[in-house]
């Protein structure tokens, strides 16, 4: 099924979640009459809640170290990292996306922790933030520094890749602990109101 709320599409997955993405680069003049009338959810969503379990217990699990700040030097990242709730929204489930910095998805994996630890940002927006516009320039190889309040957990990334905006799988469960970062990429798609791809760049924790 699909919604259109406003400059966000919502497609709801075989399992009742939501993909919902950010409007394409438009110039300030379009989108912020656009913003003010609609005032859409902040959201972006890949549509798995990336738990052992999908139930809605387990995902509200307080993170035991959760991320407070992400830095990549590579690309001149230091950005403040603060909750991704799952929230309801039309009765579906999304991650709710903060604005102007990065969000760690609730139910993902701590700073440092087992399991894949998921931080999701906007690609551009003039009202939303641009917190991952970067991101594409990250390189395997790169540094990538996560801190929980002072505790410091360096990951190095293993990969940077484009995958199809349906593409769930980059945020499942992982039995290493592991760091995601995604965002929108690829193509703006007008006929769909939407990104064509997302942007997941995944790092391995530095022993």
């Amino acid at each position: 099924m699909i919604r259109l709320l406003g400059s966000f599409l919502t497609i709801v997955g075989l399992a009742g979640f939501a993909v919902v993405m950010t409007a394409p680069r438009l110039p300030a003049s379009v989108v912020e009459p656009m913003v003010k009338v609609v005032q859409p959810i902040s959201a972006l969503v890949l549509g798995h809640v990336p738990t052992a379990s999908a139930s809605p217990a387990d995902a509200a699990t307080p993170i035991s170290s959760p991320i407070t700040r992400l830095v990549i030097d590579s690309i001149g990242l230091d950005t403040s990292v603060v909750p991704a709730p799952m929230v309801e929204h039309d009765g579906l489930r999304t991650w709710d996306v903060p604005r102007f910095v990065a969000g760690q998805a609730e139910g993902s994996a701590g700073a440092g922790e087992l399991g894949n630890a998921v931080v999701i940002g906007h690609l551009t927006s003039l009202t939303l933030g641009h917190v991952f516009e970067y991101l594409d320039a990250v390189s395997p190889g790169d540094l990538v520094s996560v801190f929980s309040s002072e505790q410091r957990f360096d990951y190095r990334v293993a990969s940077v890749h484009d995958v199809a905006r349906t593409d769930v799988a980059v945020v499942d469960p992982s039995t290493t602990p592991t760091l995601t970062l995604i965002t929108c990429s690829g193509l703006w798609l007008p006929t769909v109101g939407d990104y064509n791809q997302r942007l997941v760049v995944t790092a391995e924790l530095i022993s």
